[in-house]
């Protein structure tokens, strides 16, 4: 089963910090990272589409066909229009597409809203995918969130 290092998105900041617990680093076994982890990992610019900077970031080892991560990063530049909002909503369920490409969930939905004016208030749902190889992640994500074993939901707050 694979295990992650727990990820927390702070209200007050906005970015993804490790948790820590009696000076050890939490150790997470669920789904939450996993979210976390392909929202905010910065993805390569497609070829062709216009961007700000001169960086279109990426992972190294990145295949075109196979992109890792979202464009989320795209959005850091001050006030968010509605154009951006939806933009957000579209990179983040690309981001997440893999979980249904690979069985673990059947269904992802993104709902995003303005919250603030550099604000957005995600809501990600998850339905739990028929794959056997994730069912233990499933279990242990309704163990620790004391969620239904067949839906998983995450609000998480960032700031774009």
């Amino acid at each position: 089963m694979a295990v992650d290092l727990e990820l927390l998105i702070r209200d007050d900041t906005g970015h993804a910090d490790l948790v820590f617990a009696n000076g050890d680093l939490v150790l997470e076994r669920g789904l939450r990272s996993m979210v976390l982890v392909a929202l905010f990992s910065d993805a390569r610019v497609p070829e062709g589409e216009s961007f700000r900077g001169d960086d279109p970031r990426g992972y190294w080892a990145e295949e075109p066909t196979d992109p890792f991560g979202s464009q989320l990063w795209r959005l850091d530049g001050g006030k968010l229009t509605t154009l951006e909002v939806v933009k957000a909503r579209e990179w983040a369920e690309l981001a997440l597409q893999f979980m249904t490409a690979q069985r673990i969930a059947a269904r992802v939905q993104v709902a995003v809203e303005r919250v603030a004016r550099e604000r957005l208030l995600w809501q990600i749902n998850l339905t739990r995918g028929d794959g056997a190889r994730w069912a233990r992640l499933w279990d242990t994500e309704a163990r620790r969130l004391e969620f239904f074993t067949d839906i998983s939901q995450f609000q998480l707050l960032a700031h774009g």
